[in-house]
């Protein structure tokens, strides 16, 4: 059955990709499994220069996907293509190391249909590595409209590609993506709520995977530079973008992206430490910045785990802090942290 046909499809999937063809039928199969009409919905496959097979297998799909093939240029570049190429009123995003749920489609669309003045839908995910399976618990909220009483709520909310969804016709207020985003070029559209309301769906609507190829998985420290950069040049974009709305309140803006300042100093003080150049109390500092940020959605015993080890930030270096965090992650040590200090409000 053939799945492009010449009526405008209501839905667009992007599947954006780059070396993942192990992956990329996968999540092909998911969004055409989705319970979402197939005959109103078109996917996207945007290739940013792959060398691995993966042409070869999205050959099978014919009719059924766009496929894009394009010079390697990364992540924002593979998005406005994408963008460039959609029919539908929504868009809907997926990285193609990840997959959709069979219902996500569904759920996103009556979403935008529900609420008119929402252009972007966040949805929690389920993360699986070959250490645990996590499932994430976000707040639900519906039209969330971007002011100092939704502050936290906007804060708590889960961002990634795999979790978002756009309303095409407010894209314009802030296309292009800008090209200088290898990676992090999902969170420039998080400018979007500049531009409209929110909404955060409550139930896992898609599947992340961490694995040791992941460009955003951080524990290979020679991707840290690029991510540093990326994020950096993210966050300057997103304030270029939206100071020119009528609305833009600089204090508003700076609460809404304090996350991001603080994943970017810790990452700062990550590759000096690994470079030799991190202060003792840099790691401690920052650690005090991720307790303020978290506090309100910590459980007691959580909240009493994260003082007793304040101290070890203190006591050695940022070097063999890290190392001590490397072992402890990969011997499964947080398995017992998580038996007597779980993190349960």
């Amino acid at each position: 059955m053939e799945i492009i046909t010449d009526k405008k499809p209501l839905v667009s999937v992007i599947i954006d990709t780059y070396n993942y063809g192990h992956f990329i039928e996968e999540a092909i199969d998911s969004v055409l499994n989705q319970t979402f009409p197939q005959k109103d919905m078109e996917i996207i496959v945007v290739d940013d220069g792959s060398t691995d097979d993966t042409p070869e297998r999205v050959k099978k799909y014919k009719d059924r996907i766009k496929y894009i093939y394009k010079e390697n240029e990364g992540q924002a570049s593979a998005f406005n293509v994408g963008f460039e190429n959609t029919r539908g009123e929504f868009i809907i995003l997926c990285d193609s190391d990840d997959y959709c749920l069979p219902n996500r489609v569904e759920r996103v669309v009556d979403e935008f249909e529900k609420y008119k003045k929402v252009v972007l839908v966040l949805n929690p995910r389920q993360i699986i590595s070959d250490y645990a399976k996590i499932f994430e618990e976000k707040s639900e909220y519906h039209d969330l409209e971007l002011n100092w009483n939704n502050v936290k709520k906007i804060i708590e909310s889960s961002y990634g590609t795999s979790r978002t969804s756009l309303r095409k016709s407010a894209l314009r207020y802030i296309l292009p993506v800008p090209s200088g985003l290898r990676i992090e070029a999902d969170l420039f559209l998080l400018s979007l709520i500049w531009f409209g309301n929110l909404s955060c769906l409550k139930d896992q609507l898609t599947v992340y995977r961490v694995h040791t190829n992941n460009l955003f998985h951080t524990s290979d420290r020679n991707k840290i530079p690029l991510k540093i950069e990326c994020i950096r040049y993210a966050l300057t974009s997103i304030i270029e973008k939206v100071s020119k709305n009528p609305n833009f309140d600089k204090k508003l803006a700076q609460d809404i992206l304090f996350p991001y300042e603080v994943e970017l100093k810790e990452l700062e003080v990550i590759h000096n430490a690994y470079q030799g150049r991190a202060k003792r109390n840099d790691l401690f500092r920052v650690e005090l910045k991720k307790m303020q940020l978290h506090w309100y959605e910590w459980g007691k015993l959580y909240k009493l785990y994260k003082i007793i080890r304040l101290p070890v930030f203190l006591a050695f270096s940022p070097s063999f802090v890290l190392k001590l965090s490397e072992f402890y992650s990969k011997k499964g040590i947080y398995r017992f942290r998580d038996v007597f200090f779980p993190n349960k409000v």
